[in-house]
C-alpha cells in the first residue's frame, strides 16, 4: 500500500522535523507522520498530519508552523501528545475501552504510520490483530457524538466544506480498520462492499471520493459544496443506524464527552 515518499516530500518532512525539534527542545521524542502522506495516499493538495510524542505535556508548546506552511503551499497540522498515552495504550492497559486512542494504535499496527523524526515509538506498537476488538465499537460511536455534538471540537458541519468529503472518507477507512482491512482510498468502496455488506453508503462514499480527486477545481462551485453537506447528513444518517443499531443502544453523548475530557486531561 505505502509508496516510497518523492524528493521534494522527503525534503518538506525535514523541515517540519527541524521546525518541531526547535519548538519542543529536549523534550522532543518523536515525529509520526500519519494519514494519506504516511501511506503514499496523498493528493497534491493533501494535508501533511503528524503527532509529536514529548516526555512532559506539561512544557510542550503548541506547535507553530505557519512560515513553513506560507513557504511550501501545503497545510501543516502537528499535535503534541506525552509519550505515557502510547505506552498507554500499546501495554495493553487500553483494554476493554479504556484507551481512547485505540484506533490510532489501530493505525500504527496496521502500517498507517512513519516515523519522520526522533526515536522510532511504533515500536512498541502491539499487532493489530491483538487490537482489534479492544472496544472499538465504542470509538466508531463516539466518533458519531463528536461528529454532530453542537459542542463539540469535531463537530463536522462547524467545519470547511473539504473536511465534509474527508469525514465520509475517514470514517469508511475507519470501519475497515476494524477488520483488519488496509486498502488505498481508490479501493474503499469494493472493499467496504465486501467487509460491512449491511452498510449502504457506497454511492456517497463513490461522490466523497470524487469530489476529493477534484478538490482544487470545485471547492469554490456552491452546488458542489452544498451536494456534499447534504452528503454527511445522509451519511451520518446511515452510520448512526449502523453503529448503534435500530435500537439506538450503546455509548451515549456525554459518556463519548467523557472519553474526550480525559484524553485532554491527560494531554496537560
Amino acid at each position: 500500500m505505502r509508496q516510497e515518499a518523492t524528493v521534494s516530500e522527503k525534503s518538506l518532512e525535514r523541515e517540519i522535523t527541524a521546525s518541531v525539534r526547535r519548538q519542543l527542545g529536549r523534550n522532543f521524542v518523536s515525529l509520526v507522520l500519519v494519514g494519506s502522506r504516511a501511506t503514499g495516499d496523498a493528493l497534491p493538495d493533501s494535508d501533511y498530519d503528524a503527532i509529536a510524542y514529548v516526555h512532559d505535556i506539561g512544557r510542550a508548546k503548541k506547535i507553530d508552523l505557519a512560515a513553513l506552511e506560507r513557504s511550501s503551499g501545503k497545510r501543516l497540522g502537528v499535535t503534541v501528545w506525552p509519550l505515557t498515552s502510547l505506552r498507554h495504550c500499546a501495554r495493553g492497559h487500553g483494554a476493554e475501552g479504556t484507551c481512547f486512542l485505540e484506533f490510532r494504535m489501530l493505525s500504527f499496527g496496521l502500517g498507517r504510520a512513519r516515523v519522520i523524526g526522533g526515536r522510532n515509538v511504533l515500536r512498541s506498537i502491539p499487532p493489530a490483530k491483538s487490537i482489534i476488538g479492544r472496544g472499538l465499537q465504542k470509538e466508531l460511536q463516539a466518533d458519531y457524538w463528536y461528529a454532530t455534538l453542537p459542542d463539540s471540537w469535531a463537530n463536522v458541519f462547524k467545519r470547511e466544506p473539504r473536511r465534509h468529503v474527508g469525514f465520509i472518507i475517514a470514517i469508511c477507512d475507519s470501519l475497515l480498520k476494524t477488520k483488519g482491512v488496509n486498502v488505498n482510498k481508490a479501493q474503499l468502496p469494493q472493499a467496504l462492499k465486501r467487509h460491512h455488506p449491511k452498510f449502504r453508503v457506497i454511492g456517497l462514499l463513490k461522490r466523497a471520493l470524487g469530489r476529493r480527486a477534484h478538490w482544487p477545481e470545485i471547492g469554490q462551485d456552491r452546488q458542489q459544496i452544498a451536494g456534499a453537506r447534504r452528503d454527511v447528513r445522509e451519511f451520518l444518517r446511515q452510520y448512526r443506524h449502523y453503529v448503534f443499531g435500530p435500537g439506538g443502544q450503546g455509548l451515549t453523548a456525554a459518556e463519548a464527552m467523557h472519553i474526550w475530557r480525559e484524553a485532554r486531561r491527560q494531554m496537560k
